[in-house]
């Protein structure tokens, strides 16, 4: 690979990092500030419910693979920019809501923007890196999601304290909308299978690695629907989406109106919790799935889902602790096993997307039995983020197809006394 191409990459991903993370910000400041737009607007909870869940939810899962298809046939760039754009602008329209319609059409509109970040990004680092490098680039720009996390739960909350929930949705919106262009001008699009091609003419290995062939989005859920392994991540990742997304958007309410804290201070922690928490339960839940899976493969899912056996007896002593202190302190536990469950448990969902008995028919056993794990835990074992197809995002779309329709969509009837 020539000097300019690696310093290329290099820039694509800080600005892929950079997108994903106010993709992160954008969709999470709504838990923070359901707070005082209930209050101001008189939302009941079955309301903030929806702005929460099914008003964004129900349209991200509906649109996330049209908008892949059209990043497959099109410019990922001009996707990516046009999403980030979107979502921007519907974020800062949120500030001149005026009630739970408008506001709800605008979540929308976030929703139908930030459908299009993962698949045209995954499908731009699959074409900036080479099999060898994929998983690790991946890998980094998933960090997006304890960093966004943290700095969204903090930043709503300063924010809100500072300048008032309305000039909070403005603020988010105009940063968003003023790194657009910078992203339109900075970010170059490769060639579809340019890293491989590039590695190719470099190195004396032979031809670039053959890409898999294309497959319809029938032909694609058909196959993906056929593997029980498959249809049990997705039942699981259902299951334990309930108390991730509860966690993220019903914690402020709970804490602001069960045990009066401030919502500055709700912010604060809320960010160690999901930020810092979460983070360690990220890392260390795929460190020890790793290393229990060197000896049995079968603690690749093992650990997340024994981390899922044990979220629901912690959140319970969370919840139910009188003291607000002593529930935060509890709290560590829940955001740490949620994680450890929804990263590692994700991963092999991905790999199960891609065609795995084409790709272990071409491997010995000893080679996939010896084959180092993807970096920071993140990817399973034996087929990896590396052999993700060069300048396809649909595939990857469908195999990260998260849960959310059946997570996100239910309405919460009123659960905490004012």
């Amino acid at each position: 690979m020539d000097a300019q191409f690696l310093r290329d990459r290099r820039r694509a991903l800080a600005l892929l990092m950079a997108v994903g993370l106010f993709n992160f910000v954008d969709r999470l400041c709504m838990s923070i500030l359901s707070v005082p737009i209930r209050r101001e607007l008189a939302l009941s909870d079955t309301e903030i419910g929806i702005l929460t869940g099914l008003a964004f939810s129900l349209v991200y899962t509906l649109t996330a693979v049209p908008i892949a298809r059209l990043a497959d046939r099109g410019s990922r760039k001009r996707v990516l920019v046009g999403c980030l754009a979107l979502w921007s602008l519907m974020t800062a329209g949120c500030g001149l809501a005026s009630s739970f319609l408008v506001l709800a059409l605008l979540r929308m509109g976030v929703a139908l923007g930030e459908a299009g970040c993962v698949p045209a990004t995954q499908a731009l680092i699959a074409d900036y890196y080479p099999r060898g490098e994929r998983a690790r680039a991946l890998a980094t720009w998933q960090l997006v999601l304890p960093v966004g996390t943290l700095v969204g739960f903090a930043a709503s909350g300063w924010l809100n304290e500072a300048v008032g929930w309305r000039d909070t949705f403005r603020v988010l919106g105009v940063f968003g909308l003023l790194l657009a262009p910078l992203v339109w001008v900075a970010l170059r699009e490769p060639p579809r299978g340019a890293a491989d091609a590039a590695l190719a003419t470099a190195s004396a290995a032979g031809p670039a690695p053959k890409s898999m062939a294309p497959t319809g989005l029938v032909a694609a859920l058909g196959e993906l629907w056929s593997l029980p392994s498959y249809r049990y991540l997705l039942v699981g990742g259902a299951f334990i989406a309930w108390p991730m997304n509860v966690t993220l958007y019903w914690n402020g309410q709970f804490y602001s109106r069960v045990h009066g804290l401030s919502l500055a201070e709700v912010a604060l922690w809320l960010a160690l919790l999901a930020g810092v928490a979460g983070g360690i339960g990220l890392f260390g839940g795929g460190w020890l799935a790793d290393r229990l899976g060197r000896h049995d493969p079968r603690w690749q899912l093992r650990v997340p889902g024994y981390a899922g056996l044990a979220v629901a007896p912690c959140m319970l002593a969370q919840y139910f602790a009188s003291d607000p202190r002593l529930s935060l302190w509890l709290g560590i536990a829940p955001a740490m096993l949620l994680n450890a469950f929804v990263f590692k448990s994700g991963a092999m969902g991905i790999a199960l997307a891609i065609d795995v008995r084409a790709q272990i028919e071409t491997k010995s056993k000893a080679d996939v039995q010896s084959r180092p794990n993807g970096p920071l835990g993140f990817v399973p074992s034996i087929v990896e983020f590396n052999h993700l197809t060069p300048g396809r995002s649909l595939e990857r779309q469908v195999a990260i197809y998260n849960n959310e329709t059946v997570a996100h969509t239910y309405t919460i009837e009123p659960l905490f006394e004012d």
